[in-house]
């Protein structure tokens, strides 16, 4: 592969991550606020330690898919809307 296409590709990728950190940060946040849960409860609730909570709020480390999805049952919202490919929570059933 020529250089400058993979360096093309990698900067899509990178852009793309950037974008999907900053919903799922944002709509994350926003979740744990509208239930009235501090970090402390929601890392209880999911099983994951507080740290974890801290640092995916504040954009430090990325989620596991398993977590990503754990979060996503609890909050019973659909995994497209907490990566920002719909804008309503609302899963299609």
């Amino acid at each position: 592969m020529h250089q400058a296409c993979f360096m093309f590709r990698w900067c899509l990728s990178q852009k793309g991550m950037v974008f999907f950190m900053k919903i799922f940060v944002e709509r994350f946040k926003l979740l744990r606020k509208q239930h009235n849960l501090t970090q402390k409860q929601l890392a209880k609730n999911l099983g994951m330690v507080e740290r974890n909570i801290r640092s995916y709020e504040i954009n430090e480390k990325l989620p596991s898919l398993e977590s990503i999805v754990k979060i996503a049952d609890y909050f019973d919202v659909s995994l497209d809307y907490l990566t920002g490919r719909k804008d309503s929570p609302e899963m299609q059933r």
